[in-house]
């Protein structure tokens, strides 16, 4: 018997091991491939949907926001702190808006959300008023008025303490003033070759014996060319200051400091001539002005613009001579610019590139 038992489990079983089967055995059937190419589309489908849910859902949030905005804008509280509650109320078209209870349905209002307020948070410890060191310190002192300075009840005066109650603000002073030049003069007490008297020599000026100071006429300048406030403008402001000024007089004296600018004006043209890119246009600028040989009061702005530098040039003609004068011979390098003929004088100096935009 275990003989036999030896032999049986010596025995290898003749059986082969069972192949994995596919589903189907036609892979290339009609049917297997209709239903992929179904699936196939069904995902891609599902791909859409979810795509548009998303867009939906950004378009749903973006509208909530705007809603929340004039929402708070309409119904929102006044900053006005002392305003009594019951006068809280937004007008439009004057018609005053209550805003919405809280019993309202709250199915047709948005579900509030806890937003984070501007500013310093509630247990912040705060770092105190910041007081500008580098501004110049005025003292102004404060007497008490003679007759808050008595007793009430029996007249006796009070006496005056070495002690002060300050207080810090910041103000601005502006105000137009005559600054009178007072210059000594001195006599010689020798018998020496000289003048006999001398006198104090007098601040420079850019214009001599102009009306206006170095600052006053810099300050001007800054006005109108940095903060772009025209003349015009600023005449009404001196008006406001006590200072009566004709446009003429401010004319005349940015004429004669165009004479100070055109060194920088040079500089600005070496420099732009250095670049190898700019982009180059010009568009038709009236001026009023009579011009022997000229009719009519069409000039054109030509603008000259690299990456260090900006330049106009204002000509009375848009000929190619004003391209050409301006970048010289020995400019070279690339223009954007768009098809106007008077560019092709450039052509084997400078290399075209034409604007998509014309």
């Amino acid at each position: 018997m275990d003989t036999d038992e030896k032999k049986l489990s010596k025995t290898e079983s003749k059986r082969k091991p069972r192949s994995e089967k596919s589903l189907c055995t036609f892979p290339k059937c009609g049917p297997v491939k209709a239903l992929k190419e179904h699936v196939k589309k069904l995902a891609e489908e599902n791909a859409r949907l979810q795509q548009q849910l998303a867009d939906r859902d950004a378009r749903i949030e973006k509208l909530e926001a705007q809603l929340r905005n004039l929402r708070g804008d309409l119904f929102g509280a006044s900053s006005e702190k002392s305003q009594p509650e019951n006068l809280h109320l937004a007008t439009k078209d004057g018609v005053t808006v209550e805003p919405p209870s809280d019993s309202a349905d709250s199915s047709c209002a948005f579900p509030k959300k806890e937003k984070k307020k501007r500013g310093a948070q509630k247990g912040h410890r705060g770092h105190g008023r910041q007081i500008p060191k580098d501004l110049p310190l005025t003292e102004v002192i404060h007497e008490i008025p003679p007759e808050q300075k008595v007793c009430p009840h029996c007249g006796k005066p009070y006496r005056d303490l070495n002690l002060t109650e300050d207080s810090i603000e910041i103000d601005y002073e502006v105000g137009v003033i005559l600054k009178k030049h007072v210059r000594r003069k001195a006599a010689k007490t020798c018998e020496c070759l000289g003048p006999a008297i001398i006198t104090a020599p007098k601040p420079p000026q850019l214009i001599p014996k102009g009306l206006f100071s170095l600052d006053f006429l810099v300050f001007t300048i800054v006005q109108k060319y940095f903060f772009q406030i025209p003349l015009n403008r600023q005449i009404r402001q001196w008006e406001l200051e006590g200072l009566d000024i004709h446009a003429g007089t401010l004319t005349g004296c940015f004429q004669t400091i165009g004479a100070f600018l055109v060194p920088l004006y040079a500089l600005l043209i070496e420099t732009s001539r250095s670049e190898t890119h700019w982009h180059v246009d010009e568009t038709r600028w009236m001026v009023f002005a009579e011009k022997e040989g000229k009719q009519g009061y069409r000039w054109w702005l030509w603008t000259f613009v690299s990456k260090r530098a900006t330049v106009f040039v204002l000509d009375p003609h848009r000929s190619k001579e004003v391209p050409q004068k301006f970048f010289g011979q020995t400019a070279r390098g690339i223009i954007n610019v768009d098809r106007y003929g008077a560019y092709c004088v450039l052509d084997g100096q400078m290399l075209r590139q034409l604007c998509w935009l014309h």
